[in-house]
């Protein structure tokens, strides 16, 4: 499985052609040969060929994530804690279980309920709101 972070390094480096510098952004390495030696090993990894070879196909590129990946980045975001000057930040983790659970469906459907009240001041107005009321039409 190729992770977001291994995934963006491939992406910069098929756009730029520049595997160090694209490693030295993604994974924020400061040492360029170092930066160096792990994108070539990176690069020779299995899934990561895989990966670039999808890239390389006319017209394979995906445009959309599929379920899996979505709920992979999701469950990313969900386990980060994001620190702020403030302290730490849960908003991203929180609001992604809230979205991982609406995709599995664990929440119940939400229903629209609403109250209406209608004033008839006619008798027959009355009488044809009650059967309206009880199914019948007009």
């Amino acid at each position: 499985m190729v992770s977001q972070k291994q995934k963006a390094f491939v992406l910069r480096t098929f756009e730029t052609k520049e595997p160090t510098q694209s490693y030295l952004d993604v994974y924020k390495c400061k040492d360029k040969s170092v930066a160096s030696s792990c994108a070539t090993k990176l690069l020779k990894k299995a899934e990561i060929q895989a990966y670039l070879k999808e890239l390389n196909t006319p017209g394979e590129v995906k445009a959309i994530a599929s379920v899996m990946e979505r709920k992979e980045r999701l469950t990313e975001i969900a386990m980060e804690d994001i620190e702020t000057k403030y302290g730490v930040n849960r908003q991203p983790s929180i609001s992604a279980i809230t979205e991982l659970n609406k995709m599995d469906k664990l929440y119940a459907p939400e229903i629209d309920q609403k109250i209406i009240q209608i004033t008839v001041s006619s008798e027959e107005g009355k009488q044809d709101v009650e059967r309206l009321l009880n199914g019948e039409r007009t």
